[in-house]
């Protein structure tokens, strides 16, 4: 992502008439600063600065000299300046007669210098001004206006820029260690600033070199330490995604190996929604730090245990959880199958925050507003119907079922009508008991001219 060099290289390559030599600028160990081309860049740069339309609160101005560029073949006359500007970046400005002026930020320059160092060639042109001696300084408005929390810059470097969406991409190392990377507009780019961590580099495709992998995840790791569960002794984490709505979604990996789990942070900080693993599948690629098959059998144990406690006899074999209610209650939201019953159940699962624990069948579910059962069909329901039935003293084998939504008896019973294989139906009355318990089973013909009555044989 480093096509914007280009108009810088072919820009520079003149001769400035300020020094006499081609191709070099001031040494930035001793920079030299000409009183006379000083007060001209003072009074020259600031109308070439707003042409080029970038942010810049002008502190100070150095003219650099004439010289010629080679353009699309053609030697083009032009001066060059550097501006210092008050929190923000400082730039090195190319105006061009009869073209646009062009502008690099100091930090661009910065960059290209240190890595042709580092590739053991001579260093690159630099601003001199003494408002640009620290060019990674012109981050911390950018990192401040993304949104994360206060970040006092220790260093950045320049990854490269797009002319066709016309943005400049950077990474900031902060004082404490976090790291981050921003993509920035240049004038006239319909995108917007957007800064994330290092973590979640792969959004735009870089890596961070002045943060460490092991900084990063500590990173996260300080994120998720004050709602950690007491189970979880932290091993590892790495982030897993990001939210259109500004949410990112990390893992934690515990010591256990089984206690892992998901959750989500903004850029301010703010964590949300802890997942266990074994209910993380559906988040991204799942969980990849924790064997989810040793979670899952944990967690179906808990499960097993708290159906227990609430007076439902399951022993869990599979489970899906939905989360926490939205409501006051913030009961869980889970489907049990059980090695006991045919059939799955939905149950809400009191947390600590209040409301009656709920278990019901598949057919009751949108009593609660509860979807569709996943874990076994609704025609699996018949049987534990059935039996429902015959613990009422009558028999049915039951080969279809509804439930009789928006009806209710004065003491709160619910019903559900089920046809027999036998001939005929019946219509099941739950108690308004939260686990689920059958109050009385009625014919079709006792039902007959009420609002529950049979329409299944119809």
């Amino acid at each position: 992502m480093r096509d914007l060099r280009i108009g810088f290289i072919a820009a520079v390559m003149m001769v400035f008439a300020g020094y006499g030599v081609a191709t070099a600028a001031p040494t930035p160990a001793a920079p030299t600063i000409d009183p006379g081309h000083h007060a001209q860049g003072m009074k020259e740069a600031p109308a070439i600065l707003q042409t080029t339309g970038r942010p810049c609160d002008l502190t100070d101005a150095y003219y650099f000299g004439t010289g010629t560029a080679k353009i699309d073949g053609k030697n083009v006359p032009s001066k060059i300046y550097e501006v210092a500007c008050k929190d923000s970046m400082g730039y090195f400005l190319v105006s061009l007669q009869g073209q646009a002026p062009q502008a690099y930020d100091c930090l661009v320059l910065k960059t290209e210098s240190d890595e042709a160092v580092a590739k053991g060639g001579k260093p690159g042109e630099l601003c001199i001004l003494p408002g640009n001696a620290n060019p990674a300084a012109g981050l911390a408005p950018l990192v401040a206006q993304g949104g994360v929390a206060p970040c006092s810059i220790a260093g950045g470097r320049y990854l490269g820029g797009s002319a066709t969406d016309l943005v400049n991409m950077y990474e900031a190392r902060c004082t404490d260690g976090r790291g981050y990377l921003m993509m920035t507009p240049q004038p006239g780019s319909q995108k917007t600033l957007t800064v994330v961590g290092c973590a979640e580099g792969a959004l735009f495709g870089a890596k961070c070199a002045l943060t460490s992998d092991a900084e990063v995840q500590e990173q996260i790791i300080a994120l998720a330490k004050p709602s950690n569960p007491a189970a979880c002794q932290i091993s590892a984490a790495r982030w897993v995604l990001a939210t259109v709505d500004g949410w990112h979604y990390y893992e934690i990996s515990c010591a256990d190996g089984k206690s892992g789990y998901m959750f989500r942070a903004n850029n301010s900080g703010t964590v949300k929604d802890i997942t266990a693993c074994a209910n993380a599948q559906k988040l991204g690629d799942g969980c990849t730090l924790t064997n989810i098959d040793v979670a899952r059998t944990a967690e179906a144990g808990l499960y097993t245990q708290q159906a227990k406690q609430i007076g439902y006899h399951c022993t869990v074999t599979k489970y899906q959880s939905l989360g926490l209610e939205t409501g006051s209650t913030k009961r869980e939201v889970v489907e049990l199958s059980c090695a006991e019953h045919p059939g799955s159940v939905w149950s809400l699962l009191p947390t600590g925050s209040g409301g009656d624990p709920v278990v019901v069948n598949c057919l009751r579910a949108q009593a609660y507003g509860l979807p569709s059962c996943k874990l076994a069909p609704t025609t699996a329901t018949y049987a534990d119907l059935a039996a429902e039935i015959k613990s009422k003293g009558k028999t049915c084998t039951v080969n279809n079922a509804r439930y009789i939504d928006g009806v209710r008896s004065q003491n709160g019973e619910d019903f559900v009508e089920v046809a027999c294989g036998e001939g005929g139906g019946l219509i099941v009355a739950y108690s308004p008991a939260t686990i689920e318990a059958v109050a009385n089973v009625f014919t079709c013909k006792e039902a007959a001219g009420t609002s529950r009555a049979c329409t299944l044989g119809k």
